[in-house]
């Protein structure tokens, strides 16, 4: 389930001192609200802000359910429309900040979800720099092309460092934007680029050797399975990993084999 979420600061959260209560972790709601939103026998819930991706990878939150002060829902039902109210959740001012990063004490553009919704989409690409004798030209040794810049070298290879997206489209798009407007692309526009995992027999000075390239695809994990993997303690915290591990690779890395070709990957793998 993912719903549009009014979400308030309860003053009551906040000057709630109890030792064993640990308000800026939770999300307080009425018993209506979490009915209209199907959440009656849900525990913990994700919560983030309508807006840009960064936002939805930096500001989202899962909290646990409980039930709200009964003054807080008394004061919200006397200023807020019927239809709003079925929609509330109440949490201390420092979660609230946190989320949604606004000095009101309501905002309604919240999205709250008891289900995994969506995931972080991340690479770091590398290509090969190649001189008109077909010699690599190393990176790290083109001037001003730094390991820490967007578009930069990572030893020998050239890498682009985009910000992370939740759709493909945009992540792409992040990748274009990189290759055709960051000012070190002058740095390395007379070298040929070549793309790939493995180039064979490729000259350094005046021997040939064998390129395997690196660079990676990285799929976050989202909040809610992050939280409850943390649960399971060492040993299971470690099996769930490393059955993710398989999926992905059954699932991405074994078909994306195809893309390098028979032979090239066949080398690269030896």
């Amino acid at each position: 389930m993912k719903a549009p979420l009014i979400l308030v600061i309860s003053d009551r959260m906040d000057s709630n001192q109890k030792q064993d209560r640990y308000e800026d972790r939770l999300i307080r709601m009425g018993e209506k609200a979490r009915h209209h939103l199907g959440l009656r026998d849900e525990k913990s819930v994700e919560l983030w802000p309508e807006g840009s991706a960064k936002d939805r990878i930096t500001r989202s939150k899962v909290l646990e359910i409980f039930q709200a002060y009964s003054k807080d829902l008394k004061k919200i039902k006397e200023t807020t429309p019927e239809e709003e109210y079925d929609r509330v959740g109440f949490v201390t001012s420092r979660t609230f900040n946190f989320i949604c990063k606004d000095k009101r004490k309501k905002k309604k553009d919240i999205w709250i979800a008891d289900t995994v919704e969506d995931t972080i989409i991340g690479a770091d690409p590398e290509f090969v720099l190649m001189n008109d004798d077909d010699s690599i030209k190393y990176a790290a040794e083109v001037d001003g092309f730094h390991h820490t810049d967007i578009l930069g070298s990572d030893g020998p290879w050239a890498e682009i460092r985009p910000e992370p997206a939740i759709e493909v489209t945009d992540f792409i798009d992040n990748i274009r934007g990189i290759l055709k407007g960051h000012k070190n692309v002058e740095l390395i526009q007379k070298y040929r680029w070549m793309g790939g995992c493995y180039y064979q027999n490729l000259r350094q000075g005046d021997r040939e050797r064998e390129w395997p390239i690196g660079g990676h695809i990285h799929i976050g994990t989202p909040g809610r399975l992050a939280r409850s993997i943390e649960s399971f303690g060492d040993y299971y915290k470690a099996a769930v990993y490393a059955c993710l591990n398989k999926v992905l690779d059954e699932y991405v890395a074994v078909p994306m084999i195809k893309v390098d070709g028979m032979e090239s990957s066949a080398n690269r793998r030896r």
